[in-house]
């Protein structure tokens, strides 16, 4: 839908030259016939009275451009925009928790967050933007979503991400308004569909400790990376386990990243052979399953391990000088870590005494700190 401005000088002459008319037909004055006309004016295109005798005339606010483009077809998801972590944490601020839409979040985690956007002719009302008036629809399915606006742009946010080779609806109603009130005159809808993505089952490309590795500890956790971000929720005692010959292992799993943990719950025996297992059950973000079973195997020692773990490697290195304002930080720890236990608690960034807003994450041996705003040039932090 196309709205084009009204350019108030020409409006101004065809209202001079509509009052004329007024004036001639009914034998009015000049003032008379300019003052029904103006009225007529107001009446039939909503203008407003800005003041005494002047009246402005309103423009309708409209969508001028969408991400992805409205009729977009076989659009990959790797083009669909992630969300910012501090656009994602300026929604979070906005609204104290994201709109119940419909369906359940499989995942707080920025990097599967997508966003849709429209952009408008003029800047609109924040108040106006909500999932009421910005919705997402796949099929007959609301799609779970929160909203945030800037500048001239709506964003709507999606946790869950998005599904390949599916079609989607968007729409932003007329209970969107512009700074002075005015509403579009209908809604705005479009449709895009995503490609059918990624058909490549996922693998495990390393595992902790080794396939007949020998004199492994006691009480070692064991760990096994991907080839890409998988779904944790598939990840489960049946999907991953460990056994002594057929005597399965108690424990619990964990998973973080590209990287899933099995912790035993009882300390391993001595000088034993053990089995590791992970499933087909195991998929990918895209729901590729692994191809088939993935097992390893690997024989205790006789000891328990408490070398406790350090950090080897940090980004930017300590005392860095220069270092780029959108710069996440970066700890690289010597073995596998508890992926739980790496929080905004013990994970800080910090300005003299003021601490700095940021999202953790973990992924192989390595934890990340992310600032939900860019850092202030020529100052100190510790992290």
């Amino acid at each position: 839908m196309n709205t084009s401005s009204t350019n108030p000088t020409t409006a101004s002459s065809r209202w001079t030259h509509f009052s004329g008319m007024i004036r001639k037909s009914y034998g009015l004055s000049f003032a008379a016939g300019l003052t029904i006309a103006l009225l007529l004016a107001n009446f039939v295109i909503g203008c407003k009275e800005e003041s005494p005798g002047i009246i402005t005339p309103c423009v309708t606010p409209t969508v001028i451009r969408t991400s992805p483009a409205s009729g977009a077809a076989n659009v990959p998801l790797s083009k669909i925009s992630n969300a910012t972590e501090s656009a994602f944490a300026a929604m979070g601020k906005k609204s104290s928790s994201l709109a119940k839409t419909g369906g359940t979040a499989k995942s707080t985690s920025v990097a599967t967050v997508k966003v849709i956007s429209a952009t408008f002719s003029t800047p609109m009302d924040p108040n106006s933007i909500t999932t009421s008036t910005f919705t997402v629809w796949q099929g007959t399915t609301p799609i779970l979503g929160g909203v945030s606006y800037t500048d001239t742009t709506a964003q709507f946010f999606i946790p869950n991400g998005l599904e390949p080779n599916l079609t989607y609806t968007c729409t932003i109603t007329t209970g969107v308004r512009d700074m002075s009130g005015n509403a579009m005159e209908n809604n705005y809808m479009w449709n895009f569909s995503t490609a059918l993505g990624n058909l490549n089952p996922p693998t495990v490309s390393s595992t902790d400790p080794a396939n007949s590795a020998t004199g492994v500890a006691l009480n070692q956790k064991l760990a096994a990376t991907f080839s890409t971000a998988m779904d944790a929720s598939t990840f489960t005692t049946p999907t991953f386990t460990l056994r002594q010959g057929a005597t399965s292992v108690q424990g619990f799993i964990s998973y973080s990243g590209t990287t899933a943990i099995f912790a035993p719950s009882v300390i391993l025996s001595p000088n034993t052979a053990y089995t590791a297992r992970i499933s087909t059950a195991a998929k990918d973000l895209a729901g590729n399953a692994l191809a088939n079973d993935f097992v390893w195997s690997f024989t205790t020692g006789s000891s328990v391990v408490v070398t406790a773990p350090k950090v080897s490697l940090t980004d930017p290195v300590n005392a860095a000088v220069n270092v780029a304002l959108n710069q996440k930080l970066a700890a690289t720890f010597s073995k596998t870590m508890d992926a739980t236990t790496l929080t905004t608690s013990t994970f800080t960034l910090k300005q003299g005494s003021t601490p700095v807003q940021g999202f953790v994450s973990y992924s192989g041996t390595t934890a990340i700190f992310a600032p939900t705003s860019n850092l202030t040039s020529s100052t100190v932090y510790t992290a």
